[in-house]
């Protein structure tokens, strides 16, 4: 993302209700009013708190992705509705203390992740209370702000729950795509992943498998396709992004490792002032493998746990799991996330691709024309 980019904060109100149907028409109003102040290319926060307790990423897995989804859907419909496609999106949640990494961090981390140009707050008590809370932290010079639509209540609906489970947290989780022209449906994926991992640890891993050339064949419209290094550059900018709460004024540009199979990045738990705490500061590492199988590191890796996958790749899942027990290994906690769905078909890469053909021979015919 570059740095000339203006970026914003939304945060959004506790909402009312423990309903994720209530809960996203109670924020409607407030992130529909956001979009309608949006202009040209952006990076836009929304803040998020969430509806349930966060202390067990396992427990609380399914919920989670299930409001995530649910807002992202909201905003591909708002970002059509508002010609605000360029807008691009984060979702964090919020909580009351400070974090070792995302996408679970205080409102206080979020006011310092970036040097902010304005910041949206709703017109109300719970706004007000908020915007102060954010502006106390922030270190963003010249940050301006803005009132948008206070949220409304919906229709109560039934409230979310969290599941029970036995066991630790998840401290090395995969997931695998494309990630072609990251899109919004990817980052709702990618986003669910580092949820589905505990940072509570010393060390935390994200394994993501990037489609690699064999894995590729059968793709339309490749001509189109970014390459691996791009993509794997792209994914790792994201997930920077969501989870290393370094303030942006001690922030250094992603460094990332060319290993055998892939590409790495290392985040360091930020401790400010508390640098001298007893105890080396936690890590959490992201590696991004090249794919040239359906399996990739799920069964080399003895140690991976948990594999996140979409509905659509639920059945990817299973194969990974028969392969783990072939070897006598331990199966993998499988977190399935819902689809983003586009006029009825699931957001894909590939559409996006077909449409940057269309977009280069409309372009290629009116250059001829002249």
């Amino acid at each position: 993302m570059s740095a000339t980019i203006p970026s914003t904060a939304l945060l959004l109100p506790p909402s009312p209700s423990a309903s994720i149907a209530s809960s996203i028409a109670f924020w409607t109003p407030t992130i529909a009013s956001a979009y309608a102040r949006l202009r040209g290319p952006s990076l836009l926060y929304i803040g998020v708190s969430p509806l349930f307790s966060t202390a067990s990423r396992r427990a609380s897995f399914a919920a989670a992705q299930k409001l995530l989804t649910a807002l992202y859907a909201l905003i591909y419909d708002l970002a059509a509705a508002h010609n605000a496609e360029d807008v691009d999106i984060r979702i964090v949640f919020l909580a009351e203390e400070d974090a070792a990494f995302g996408p679970v961090m205080s409102v206080e981390q979020l006011a310092d992740l970036h040097e902010w140009d304005q910041l949206l707050c709703p017109h109300s008590d719970v706004g007000y209370l908020l915007q102060g809370q954010f502006l106390s932290s922030t270190s963003s010079p010249g940050i301006r702000v803005y009132y948008v639509d206070p949220p409304s209540a919906g229709e109560e609906d039934d409230a979310v729950t969290l599941q029970e489970v036995g066991g630790g947290e998840h401290t090395v989780v995969a997931v695998g795509g494309t990630f072609d022209h990251l899109h919004l449906g990817h980052k709702l994926l990618l986003t669910c992943t580092a949820y589905m991992a505990s940072t509570a640890t010393a060390s935390t891993r994200l394994i993501v498998g990037l489609s690699g050339p064999p894995m590729l064949k059968d793709k339309k419209h490749t001509e189109y396709m970014e390459s691996w290094e791009t993509r794997a550059s792209r994914t790792l900018e994201f997930l920077r992004d969501i989870l290393d709460v370094t303030p942006y004024d001690c922030r250094t540009p992603l460094a990332t490792e060319v290993v055998e199979g892939g590409m790495v990045a290392t985040f360091t738990e930020w401790r400010g002032e508390d640098a001298e705490a007893i105890g080396a500061p936690k890590t959490l590492t992201v590696f991004v493998s090249e794919l040239s199988d359906p399996f990739g590191p799920t069964i080399t890796e003895k140690n991976i746990t948990a594999l996140v996958v979409t509905k659509e790749t639920e059945s990817g899942g299973v194969a990974v799991n028969n392969k783990r027990e072939e070897k006598g290994w331990v199966p993998l906690e499988v977190g399935v996330v819902d689809l983003l769905m586009d006029g009825g078909e699931k957001l894909s890469s590939t559409e996006l691709r077909r449409r940057a053909g269309e977009r280069k021979m409309a372009s290629e015919v009116k250059a001829a024309a002249q």
